[in-house]
């Protein structure tokens, strides 16, 4: 008996002397033959072995042999559903609750309701406010027009919720010809990976881009811009507030109020945008606690807004119009502004009353905002006798410059 116990001793202590990492419970029975496995298969065996939990893992015995089979991780689940959202440069997965909790899926998970708030990252964010979505392999960008508003993606709905501390403007919109036209940030190029650097302004006043579309209106339209709403974070503007105007690389600022129109037709003839400047706050140009505001212009091509038709009247009252070479408009500067139309001599010949009559070319603005369009001509006023000029001055000729809005 004595010698039976010892032997059951040394047994046990063989197999307390058996490695961890052993995929065997039991030691090779001596005589046993080597089934040909190569020591990297057994090697790599081991290893996944090694890795399984025994939570994750399935034992089963076979002739002292024991077989372990690891089970899927949870890394192996895919989400029911999914939407990813990014606000500039980094992308968000948005799963259920059930995945998110029992799955360790996603980065945040819907509300009991489906829907889902996001929290914009920066402060005092302008509106309308572009998010990109990606649903069921499909990207896109969406906008939320206000701080209140909401978007749906994938049958759920979107919100988003922001800071504002009252100080810089988040929404803007202008009036034009009756219309309302809703003025954006410029829009974003979406990365994923953290926080790109910034471009810094050389100028002392923080720097916002915004755009807005005024294609389809004429130079005349344009001449008469108004804002029709202005937010500094949550409140709009008040009597009172300034707003300071300036065509970019201008230096004369235009000072407005709640109400006031300012003029945004010069140099439309080349199509294109036109980059303004705005300062909202204090009318001191940099004023510390003011923002500049980049604003571009989208307009439409005007060199050809109007189409000139010449013509002459006999002393019947009968009109024949006279052929025109070319014509062309310009309105390089606010106070310079321009209809050129070229007629061949030989076509003059003999003429010496002749009309001129304009229309809108509806080819480029084809929208009609107006009733009616009637040109003025202004005589100029004599120019009284200047001082004399020193020796080696030249005075340029003098012109009455004038414009009409109407």
């Amino acid at each position: 008996m004595k010698c039976i116990k010892r032997s059951l001793a040394a047994a046990m202590a063989v197999l307390l002397m058996v490695p961890s990492q052993m995929v065997w419970a039991a030691p090779m029975p001596e005589g046993q033959v080597n089934d040909g496995t190569s020591a990297e298969k057994k090697k790599s065996e081991s290893s996944l072995v090694k890795t399984a939990t025994a939570s994750s893992a399935d034992e089963e015995v076979h002739n002292g042999w024991k077989e372990i089979t690891a089970t899927p991780s949870s890394a192996s689940w895919k989400p029911k559903e999914e939407i990813r959202f990014n606000t500039g440069n980094a992308e968000v997965s948005v799963v259920s609750r059930e995945d998110f909790f029992e799955h360790d899926l996603g980065d945040v998970y819907f509300e009991k309701d489906g829907s889902y708030t996001i929290q914009i990252p920066e402060d005092n964010p302008f509106f309308p406010y572009e998010v990109q979505f990606t649903y069921d392999g499909t990207v896109t960008e969406e906008w939320f027009m206000t701080p209140e508003d909401s978007v749906r993606v994938g049958g759920h709905i979107f919100y988003v919720s922001a800071y504002f501390d009252n100080t810089v403007v988040t929404q803007m919109s202008l009036k034009v010809a009756g219309d309302t036209v809703i003025v954006y940030p410029e829009e974003k190029e979406f990365t994923d990976g953290g926080a790109g650097i910034m471009p810094m302004s050389l100028l002392p006043l923080e720097e916002k881009y915004l755009t807005v579309d005024l294609t389809g209106y004429t130079p005349a339209e344009l001449t008469m811009v108004e804002i029709d709403s202005l937010f500094t974070g949550e409140d709009s503007l008040q009597d009172g507030d300034h707003v300071m105007w300036t065509e970019m690389y201008e230096d004369d600022y235009t000072i407005s109020a709640v109400g006031d129109t300012f003029d945004t037709s010069v140099r439309t003839s080349d199509g294109g945008g036109r980059l303004w400047e705005m300062i909202v706050g204090d009318d001191h140009q940099l004023a510390a606690d003011n923002t500049r505001y980049l604003i571009n212009c989208e307009m439409t091509r005007s060199e050809n807004w109007l189409t000139p038709v010449v013509y002459q009247q006999n002393e019947e009252g009968v009109r024949t119009e006279i052929p025109i070479s070319e014509s062309q408009y310009e309105d390089y500067d606010i106070d310079s502004r321009y209809l050129r139309a070229e007629i061949d001599s030989k076509n003059m010949e003999g003429v010496e009353d002749f009309y001129v009559g304009l229309r809108v070319n509806t080819d480029s603005f084809a929208k009609k905002q107006y009733d009616s369009l009637k040109a003025f001509t202004r005589r100029r006023r004599k120019r009284k006798p200047g001082p004399t000029l020193p020796a080696g001055f030249s005075r340029k000729p003098w012109t009455r410059r004038t414009r009409d809005t109407r």
